[in-house]
């Protein structure tokens, strides 16, 4: 199957604003390999054979073009992760497991890890701008929230990989709990019970926000909402398609719950901030805010924020749409990295106000294409 057919849909740069980085190779490049290929121990057949035959199994049920290259490393935790590189001038990786993660796991389980790693890889993962605090506070939010969404979707290749929903559950269970058998029974409802409390708290874990991956409970409720997807896949259904649109939304929400809905809150008042300056921006597009801009104004923003609105603009010594010119470039900059949906929502509400109020015209008709613009990145 085409991997990327049932890749999240929120796994998507553009939908934050971001973009991919046209890289020739991963972090590192060559010289990654080359550490591991002297601190590490390549899994081959002679040093790992169950191991190597799960590597040559998986690289068949993948469709792979070669075996995956893959590393053990001296790490008590259990850990994973996948390295891209340049070889001979084409693009490749290795996947890295930690002796602690080899130890703890089941090979299926072992399996589950391997095609997640992998899957970052076949997404080209590795192009995404990485989460940076001094890039400012919208980016590092977006940043974040496409992190996490790719661990989605390789969560769901590693799944389809292992072939088991039972293996995949196990293996982020005991991930996140450190241990494995005897002492760890991989118990999914009582997985799920540990997320349906965390939703009836009432701010959540707002921290979530923050995390470069879904909290473990929340991945888990989003394989077993995909689990239903592979099946219609596995049987030939065409009906899949929109089955998964709906399941994404509900991995969405899930996660939006688990927050207290902090980054609904956050970019709720972003958009408000660009909702009013953009309002204020196309009256005074032709240098006066008439009466009847004044009273739409005044409907939209209700009687206070517009008052607030017109005295700034009655201070300003200077030209005052210059000054909303600058209030709404900064607040678009931080409203940039908000969902693309609620985005183009703001850019139609201004387009219906427009033409509702009759008051289309040159100027008006320029103001809106620099709000697209600023908005949407549309020329």
């Amino acid at each position: 199957m085409n991997f990327l057919q049932v890749r999240y849909r929120f796994d998507e740069p553009t939908l934050y604003g971001l973009e991919s980085k046209d890289l020739p190779a991963g972090p590192g490049s060559t010289e990654a390999r080359a550490r591991l290929l002297s601190e590490a121990v390549q899994i081959t057949p002679a040093l790992f054979p169950e191991l190597a035959n799960h590597l040559r199994d998986l690289s068949t049920t993948m469709f792979l073009p070669e075996e995956i290259d893959c590393f053990v490393t001296a790490q008590p935790e259990m850990q994973a992760f996948c390295i891209t590189h340049s070889r001979r001038g084409c693009e490749r990786y290795s996947v890295v497991l930690s002796s602690g993660l080899i130890e703890r796991l089941e090979p299926e389980e072992i399996r589950f890890v391997i095609g997640h790693e992998v899957g970052h890889f076949l997404c080209e993962h590795w192009r995404y701008p990485r989460p940076d605090r001094e890039s400012g506070l919208g980016q590092n939010l977006a940043a974040l929230r496409l992190s996490r969404a790719a661990e989605i979707s390789a969560d769901r290749i590693g799944m389809v990989a292992c072939g088991s929903l039972n293996s995949a559950c196990a293996a982020m269970i005991k991930i996140a709990a450190g241990c494995g058998s005897p002492h760890l029974r991989p118990d999914v409802p009582s997985l799920l019970h540990q997320f349906r409390q965390l939703s009836l708290q009432e701010k959540g874990i707002t921290d979530g926000i923050w995390m470069t991956h879904p909290i473990i409970p929340l991945r888990i409720r989003a394989i077993l909402r995909f689990e239903s997807v592979y099946r219609k896949i596995t049987q030939g259904s065409d009906s899949w398609h929109d089955e998964l649109q709906d399941v994404d939304k509900s991995i969405e929400s899930d996660f939006d719950s688990s927050t207290g809905q902090a980054l609904q809150h956050m970019s709720n008042q972003q958009l408000e901030s660009v909702r009013c300056w953009g309002l204020v921006y196309l009256f005074c597009a032709d240098g006066v805010i008439s009466k009847t801009e004044q009273r739409l104004m005044e409907e939209t923003l209700g009687p206070e924020r517009s008052g607030k609105v017109l005295k700034f603009l009655r201070n300003q010594s200077g030209s005052p749409v210059d000054a909303v010119t600058r209030k709404l470039s900064d607040a678009a900059a931080e409203a940039r990295h908000s969902p693309f949906d609620k985005r183009k929502n703001l850019v139609t509400e201004f387009n219906e106000l427009v033409e509702q109020a009759g008051i289309v015209d040159a100027p008006i008709e320029s103001a809106l294409c620099e709000l697209r613009r600023m908005l949407l990145d549309e020329q």
